[in-house]
């Protein structure tokens, strides 16, 4: 387009130069005007590089905000949790249960009991709502976490050949995982790359097997290992260029000139 656009330019000035004096063509000024529109070629390529540039910006600007979501929602999870433990502790027995010594009746002493005894009641039945309200909040967030692993490993899989080929062959085994691997898995940024880097070196079932504190370590080392793989697998392979071998023709071999008789050189090249 740029080739088309600049002959056009050049096309519509020498008609232009037709109803023009010869000697104002000829002047200097007409070859400053010339030089003078040549830079626009490199200003164009500048103008690719900068909208690269915001491209890349672009990219990281989403990934950052990503990234930030993510650690919001581990944030909120370990929030709730410690909400549900803390409410799990306390203790629902408001006052002491009555003593039948300290009433004058049995009826007023039965009175009290059943009044302690619905309030304890009442009280159970307050902290299991809570309870189950946080859970369920909980549960919304690590389904959020969940999709998001799972969008990440299906662009690793249709990005990535090998990631394919090593996931399917660990597929019963990553189905088995136990849920304190897993729950280990929601606290590293990058859980596929970490999956993939252990599975490609037959190492993911002996994570399983470890305790929470060990199995965390190693998980953060392999996350690394998974994301130097995946940046390799990512580099262009650069293919050595094939031999140049004899040129193969339908026609018969010619002979050298030096090679040639005169008859045959007048017949070639004198026609």
């Amino acid at each position: 387009m740029i080739n088309i656009d600049t002959d056009g330019q050049l096309a519509t000035s020498a008609d232009a130069s037709e109803d023009t004096d010869i000697s104002v063509v000829e002047t200097d000024d007409s070859e400053q005007d010339i030089s003078e529109t040549e830079p626009k070629t490199d200003g164009d390529d500048a103008d690719d590089g900068g909208d690269i540039s915001k491209e890349m910006k672009t990219i990281k600007k989403a990934l950052n905000k990503k990234n930030r979501y993510i650690d919001n929602q581990r944030a909120r999870i370990r929030s709730l949790d410690a909400q549900i433990q803390q409410l799990k502790s306390q203790n629902t027995n408001t006052s002491n249960a009555p003593e039948m010594g300290h009433f004058e009746s049995v009826i007023d002493y039965m009175k009290a009991d059943q009044s302690y005894t619905l309030d304890q009641k009442l009280a159970e039945q307050a902290k299991k709502q809570q309870i189950d309200h946080l859970q369920n909040e909980q549960n919304m967030v690590r389904q959020q976490q969940v999709q998001i692993m799972a969008e990440t490993m299906s662009e690793l899989l249709n990005s990535n050949q090998d990631v394919k080929a090593v996931i399917g062959k660990n597929n019963a085994v990553i189905q088995a995982m136990p849920p304190h691997i897993e729950a280990l898995m929601f606290e590293i940024d990058n859980a596929p790359a970490a999956t993939y880097a252990l599975a490609k070196e037959g190492r993911l079932q002996d994570l399983y097997y470890m305790a929470p504190h060990i199995a965390a370590a190693h998980l953060v080392q392999a996350e690394i290992r998974g994301q130097q793989y995946l940046q390799q697998a990512a580099k262009p392979r650069i293919q050595a260029p094939q031999p140049i071998g004899s040129l193969k023709g339908a026609g018969s071999k010619q002979k050298s000139v030096g090679s040639m008789t005169p008859d045959e050189i007048v017949k070639r090249y004198i026609k």
